[in-house]
């Protein structure tokens, strides 16, 4: 299992109320972007953190591997320079509702925008696949 960080600022309602992630595949210019491209990197098992407006909202985990996929119209006037085609992920969220818990994971991962703004979705540093499990560092996640 690995464990990632996705910034969802624009998109979150949709995708977590939906069960998924989307990301376009290039960058506006038609560059590659390293963070869209960690889409293809997530497995069934995953461990998923929504991070939303300096907090962590919800976990999810990955319940498929990405395949290629319109970008979702749900999406509305959100991310209009986005590419029409992108990579999506199927997960199942469940979002984060009592305080405390989100400021365990927060003091334990680092807190506030600083860290991973420029980043859609990333890998967390020292993330290994290994058998799923869903414990951090003896916080139980509720999923």
């Amino acid at each position: 299992m690995r464990y990632w960080w996705v910034n969802q600022n624009q998109t979150f309602r949709h995708e977590i109320e939906g069960g998924y992630l989307w990301s376009p595949k290039r960058n506006a210019n038609g560059a590659r972007n390293p963070f869209y491209e960690s889409m293809r990197e997530v497995a069934p098992g995953d461990l998923i953190f929504s991070f939303i407006d300096t907090r962590i909202i919800a976990v999810g985990i990955a319940q498929s591997y990405c395949w290629e996929s319109p970008k979702p119209s749900e999406f509305g006037t959100a991310g209009e320079y986005w590419e029409n085609i992108g990579w999506k992920v199927k997960v199942s969220f469940t979002k984060l509702t009592i305080a405390s818990l989100r400021r365990q994971i927060d003091a334990r991962l680092g807190k506030g925008r600083d860290r991973a703004v420029a980043a859609r979705l990333r890998c967390l540093p020292g993330a290994r696949r290994s058998p799923p499990q869903h414990e951090l560092g003896g916080l139980s996640c509720p999923l």
